[in-house]
């Protein structure tokens, strides 16, 4: 069995004063601060989190800029008020698994609910590896994606299922060769067909 490995972490903040999050920014502006953050503080992990470079030979071909190892999850927060003392939380889905990397984090969003948020970093959650199985155990009829964030398609006008299942599956391939438990080999045509086929 085939698995995609990742770390669903949960930062959770106390707000030290009432404050706003901005609408419609919320991401970008952390993804901004933590990168600033991690430059000063923690240059190792920086370029290996933000500033990843394309492997030298054995790499995915085709790969120019390589994809991070993270994703933040704060669509949430957009636009959101907290009062005095309510906790709220910002998501990363961290791909990562060959290097501790989680303390990185830990200690930069501390700095950066102290610095940007009036906050106080209280606990954090999803330090256990989850694992998604990559082959279904039954044959799956139906299937509804939501795009949260603007998606390009290169080679098709609209999104239709078959190139974005293909993207898809490119991209956790990727990040499994990268970051975690090596090159998908189940990637075939035969696969795509086959509910049920994995290795």
């Amino acid at each position: 069995m085939s698995y995609f490995e990742f770390y669903p972490l949960r930062f959770w903040f106390a707000a030290r004063d009432a404050i706003r999050l901005p609408a419609g920014k919320t991401g970008n502006l952390f993804r901004g601060q933590l990168g600033k953050i991690l430059m000063r503080s923690a240059p190792r992990a920086y370029a290996r989190l933000f500033a990843p470079a394309a492997p030298t030979g054995g790499g995915p071909s085709g790969l120019h800029d390589p994809p991070r190892p993270f994703v933040f999850r704060a669509n949430h927060l957009d636009g959101v008020r907290f009062p005095a003392g309510e906790r709220f939380h910002i998501g990363i889905n961290l791909f990562e698994t060959r290097e501790p990397v989680i303390s990185a984090f830990e200690e930069a969003l501390a700095t950066l609910g102290r610095e940007s948020l009036g906050s106080e970093l209280a606990s954090v959650d999803g330090r256990e590896l989850l694992q998604l199985p990559l082959c279904a155990e039954a044959a799956v009829s139906r299937v509804r994606v939501r795009f949260l964030s603007p998606t390009e398609l290169k080679t098709s006008e609209r999104p239709e299922f078959g190139v974005l299942f293909a993207r898809i599956r490119d991209r956790v391939s990727t990040l499994r060769e990268l970051y975690g438990a090596g090159l998908w080999k189940s990637i075939s045509r035969r696969w795509a067909s086959a509910p049920g086929v994995c290795g």
